[in-house]
């Protein structure tokens, strides 16, 4: 079988979102209401924001890893 190779991230949720922004989740929610964000992408009943999107809006957002995000290390 072949080796299994992580793809870079390219749709993050809500929480991911936030965290990357350097804001709070319900903040995150609150501005998208408002459009002050980019718009978020629905997939089935699920959410993401483009990470591109949010990147391309400058401030704290960087890459996150492949294999997604950690808030302390393991």
């Amino acid at each position: 079988m072949p080796e299994h190779q992580s793809l870079p991230k390219v749709l993050v949720t809500a929480a991911e979102a936030a965290r990357l922004m350097s804001i709070g989740e319900s903040t995150l929610w609150r501005l998208a209401r408002t459009g002050k964000v980019p718009q978020s992408v629905k997939i089935g009943g699920a959410t993401r924001w483009r990470l591109a999107d949010l990147q391309a809006i400058g401030g704290p957002v960087p890459p996150p890893a492949a294999g997604g995000l950690r808030s302390e290390p393991s």
